[in-house]
C-alpha cells in the first residue's frame, strides 16, 4: 500500500487514505453505503449490482513445511487420502482456507485442522518449528520465515485479489486505482518468478 500511495502522490498530492480490514461481503456493504470509496480484496464471487470491479491477481496456494521435512511433493503427501500430518491453517471463514477446501474436496483429500492462526506469519513460524504443515500462498521467498520451504499445490484454485468500487471512475479514484494497477503489475512477475523457483526446488 505504501507504493501505491506514493505513487498516486506523484500527481495527485491531495491524496488522503484511511485504511480498514474486510471481507468481500462487509466491503461491498461499505461501498454500498459510501463509508469507502474502493476496495482491495479477495474476489469470492461477482460484485452486486451497483459495484463495478475486474480481477487484478491470482495467487497460487502452497504448502508450508519444515525445511528438513521427509515431504517434498503435494503428490507423496496425498498419496494417503487420510493424511496423518498435522495441518496449521487460517480460520475457517478466510478465503484462503475455504479455497483450500476446496481444492482437497476436488482432490478426495481428507485432512482436518490440526492447528488455527490468525496469520499466514503464525503459520509458517510454527511450520518451522516442526508443529505441523502449514497453509500459505506464493510469496518471495525474502519474505518468508527462516526454516521453512514451499510445497507447490498443482491444480488447487488460485487465490483471486480484486478491486471494487462504485460510480463511475474518474479523479481521484481513477489515479488511486491506476496506482493499484501499476503496483500489480509489478508484482505479478515477481510471483511469477518465485512460483516457477518453488516448482523447481520441490
Amino acid at each position: 500500500m505504501p507504493a501505491i500511495m506514493e505513487k498516486v502522490r506523484e500527481n495527485r498530492p491531495d491524496l488522503r487514505v484511511s485504511l480498514q480490514p474486510g471481507h468481500q461481503p462487509a466491503l461491498e456493504a461499505a461501498l454500498l453505503a459510501r463509508e469507502i470509496d474502493v476496495a482491495v480484496t479477495v474476489l469470492e464471487k461477482e460484485p452486486p449490482p451497483g459495484i463495478e470491479g475486474h480481477a487484478l491477481l491470482e495467487i497460487p496456494l502452497v504448502l508450508v513445511a519444515k525445511r528438513s521435512s521427509k515431504i517434498k511433493s503435494v503428490d507423496e503427501l496425498f498419496a494417503s487420502r487420510k493424511i496423518t500430518e498435522p495441518l496449521i491453517c487460517l480460520p475457517a471463514d478466510e478465503p484462503v482456507t475455504k479455497i483450500f477446501r476446496t481444492g482437497l474436496a476436488d482432490a478426495g483429500v481428507d485432512w482436518h485442522t490440526t492447528l488455527e492462526v490468525n496469520s499466514f506469519d503464525l503459520a509458517e513460524k510454527l511450520a518451522a518449528k516442526g508443529f505441523g504443515i502449514a497453509i500459505g500462498v506464493v510469496s518471495p521467498s525474502s519474505r518468508r520465515v527462516p526454516g521453512v520451504r514451499a510445497i507447490p499445490l498443482p491444480g488447487f484454485p488460485t487465490l483471486k485479489l480484486g478491486v471494487l468500487w462504485q460510480g463511475k471512475l474518474e479523479g481521484l479514484l481513477k489515479s488511486f486505482i491506476e496506482g493499484i494497477e501499476w503496483h500489480v503489475g509489478n508484482l505479478k512477475q515477481m510471483l511469477a518468478d518465485e512460483a516457477q523457483a518453488i516448482g523447481e526446488t520441490a
